[in-house]
């Protein structure tokens, strides 16, 4: 798909292009044997998790997204070369996990093994092809040794990879997955990726410089290439796959793979909530991966992307008449596509159940409410500040941090609603989030508002305003309020004044920002004063910001100890790590009033000693003495913890038969009073 900016009548400005161009290779007739790796090791950081998904489930498909999929979103390249010197450079190693990780969550989704790992030779000559593709703007499998850049071994993975052109990364996966285009029909790139038999693969990347696209070389042909297949969750590999999907990932070319399947005689049919879907099916193309047949359902044609559900939408597929080893089978299975933005009603919040009250110095055990698909937990603890602040740009930023294009100010002079300065996002690089996020964790009442004021300008469909909110700390973001462009003329006339009510997540720590979208397709890339998204006079009500203290990991899967160090009002919260090590979101917060300790107040914890005797005499001496050792714990729901008491006796001191000692230790807290009883019978 090309992604073509547009220009206002007035504006005299060149008319350029971003590519989203990519290119499948054919599998070698035999493998090389310097592929072969019997000993050597294959990972290249830690992008691989071995993920196994049961997409049945709607909470597991929205947590698998929102963790590991956006674990993967918007990472820096960390890339060292020079384009220009022909220096392929190295890029980051958390850069090259994230690419790792995003054709394991693919294959994981797909149901085939998600245990891809990097291997450092393959990827090495992936990022010389990578330096080619960029270096001479176009896409060769078979580069002439003519090009710019020019080497070899990058002509060598040229060969064996998936190449791209206007993404790199992350990014390049997606677009390879989604394999539009008039000469993507076959979906080789998907095929490719989703081989089940592979099990290593390289990658080169090259992010956007002026005058160059972005590019992307994943190499995807390993020793593992003819293997026996593997044991796959289906036994077909579709995507989308069967069970919940995430929208954002389901693409207008659905396929259908099988080993050895043949197609020429199969057919598709489909429902959506029960009602016929029209398709069109593409041509046959037996040349990459497992035999597949791809088909586009209606309204969606190649490149569309795929529209966000109101509801969760449920498609039944039915492939029908494939031949296979003989037999004629039909496969049929369900694909509901769902919003992971929205909770569905397997989600179960977790909460904590523990004191409210607790004195410093004194330990309560918290028990939380677990979470099917995670493997540890951890909790924090914060303090909460009210925030009145309004953010003009007259000031600067504030408390705002933007990250942007550097081709233009966020802080402009150009256009405000009051003053004299606005914040400003545009489109100059619309391969980039432009964003202004609010740099504390806020904690938003049930009466809690956003309020700002909007103007937005020469901005197409595709160019969204958007107010996104975040309860996993900024790793996935949520839509709560947004304005689509309208082509021509500026979509506001003034500056508008808008409220977002924040009461959904009252209780939950968030993060907020905004973020001026690009969703593919036309776009204005102009920075002047009547283009893109203009915001001033930003305000919180009913809001505060959290003061956080250190992540900590709790002490077993169900429970955490806590030990308040000073009085006041703190909060609690726990949240699980997902699918390895990937953090899940934060739960409700608990709230805990924590006062004075015992050696804070006027009345001091002491013991007290009672002796009672049911009949007979005694002899009652004041020289007797009791000892209570442990520790006592006072306030709200906690319990009074004490070791055993150890009691001694001074000399004449006696206890008659049928008499009973009692020792009672008494523990004054401020304003909770605790007590434990022992007593020693004597016959």
């Amino acid at each position: 798909m090309s992604n073509w900016p547009i220009r206002a009548p007035w504006l005299l400005l060149g008319l350029i292009a971003t590519l989203s161009a990519i290119a499948a290779p054919q599998p070698p007739a035999s493998i090389p044997a310097d592929w072969f790796r019997p000993n050597a090791p294959l990972a290249e950081g830690d992008g691989t998790a071995g993920f196994v998904v049961d997409p049945s489930q709607r909470e597991t498909s929205r947590l698998f997204y929102q963790s590991v999929f956006m674990a993967s979103e918007n990472l820096e390249t960390g890339w060292t070369g020079d384009l220009n010197g022909c220096v392929p450079g190295t890029l980051s190693a958390d850069y090259q996990d994230a690419t790792i990780l995003r054709v394991n969550w693919f294959r994981a989704m797909a149901g085939v093994p998600a245990n891809i790992v990097l291997d450092s030779d393959f990827s090495d000559k992936a990022q010389q092809a990578a330096l080619m593709m960029a270096a001479n703007g176009q896409l060769s499998h078979t580069p002439p040794s003519s090009w710019s850049c020019y080497t070899s071994d990058g002509a060598e993975a040229a060969g064996n990879s998936n190449l791209s052109l206007g993404n790199a990364g992350p990014d390049a996966i997606f677009s390879q997955m989604r394999d539009d285009g008039t000469n993507n029909a076959a979906v080789g790139h998907r095929r490719w990726i989703l081989h089940p038999q592979t099990a290593r693969m390289g990658a080169g990347s090259l992010p956007g410089t002026a005058g160059h696209w972005a590019s992307n070389a994943l190499w995807v042909f390993d020793d593992n290439l003819w293997a026996a297949r593997p044991a796959v969750r289906d036994g077909f590999i579709a995507w989308p796959p069967p069970g919940y999907m995430p929208y954002q990932s389901v693409f207008a070319r659905w396929s259908f793979s099988y080993d050895d399947a043949d197609f020429s005689t199969a057919g598709v049919t489909m429902t959506r909530d029960g009602s016929p879907v029209a398709l069109t099916l593409e041509a046959l193309s037996y040349r990459a991966g497992e035999n597949t047949l791809v088909w586009l359902p209606a309204p969606y044609q190649e490149g569309d992307a795929w529209a966000r559900p109101t509801a969760d939408e449920t498609y039944q597929v039915t492939v029908s008449n494939v031949l296979l080893d003989g037999a004629r089978l039909a496969f049929t299975y369900q694909v509901t596509v769902f919003d992971p933005s929205e909770k569905g009603l397997d989600y179960v919040p977790q909460s904590l159940i523990g004191p409210e009250a607790l004195s410093v110095g004194a330990t309560a055990f918290f028990e939380f409410t677990p979470v099917a698909v995670a493997d540890r937990y951890q909790w924090r603890v914060s303090m909460a500040t009210d925030y009145t602040t309004i953010g003009d740009a007259e000031s600067g930023l504030g408390d705002w941090l933007a990250a942007t294009s550097p081709e233009y100010a966020v802080i402009s002079n150009e256009r405000a609603a009051s003053g004299v300065a606005s914040f400003h996002l545009a489109h100059p690089q619309p391969m980039d989030e432009q964003t202004l996020t609010f740099n504390r964790s806020l904690l938003p009442a049930a009466d809690a508002q956003l309020w700002f004021s909007s103007w937005l300008g020469w901005a197409t469909e595709q160019q969204v305003a958007t107010v996104e909110i975040s309860e996993d700390g900024g790793q996935s973001w949520v839509a709560i309020w947004e304005q689509p462009g309208t082509q021509q003329p500026p979509a506001s006339a003034a500056f508008e004044s808008v409220t977002v009510p924040l009461g959904d997540y009252a209780d939950r720590s968030v993060s907020l920002r905004f973020n001026y979208r690009y969703l593919g397709g036309t776009y204005y890339p102009q920075t002047t004063a009547d283009v893109g998204w203009f915001i001033d006079d930003v305000e919180l009500s009913g809001v505060a910001t959290l003061n956080l203290e250190a992540i900590q990991a709790t002490d077993t899967d169900s429970r955490f100890a806590y030990t308040p160090s000073a009085a006041g009002t703190v909060l609690l919260q726990v949240r699980p790590l997902l699918f390895g090590s990937y953090p899940g979101e934060w739960s409700p917060v608990k709230q805990i009033a924590v006062t004075a300790g015992a050696s804070e107040c006027s009345t001091l914890a002491e013991t007290l000693a009672s002796l009672n005797l049911d009949n007979g005499h005694h002899v009652y001496r004041s020289e007797i003495s009791l000892d209570i050792q442990g520790t006592i714990q006072v306030g709200g729901e906690a319990f009074l913890l004490l070791a055993a008491p150890t009691i001694r006796f001074q000399p004449g001191f006696r206890i008659e038969a049928g008499g009973r000692l009692s020792a009672t230790a008494q523990a004054v807290s401020c304003d909770a009073l605790s007590r434990a009883q022992s007593s020693v019978y004597v016959d």
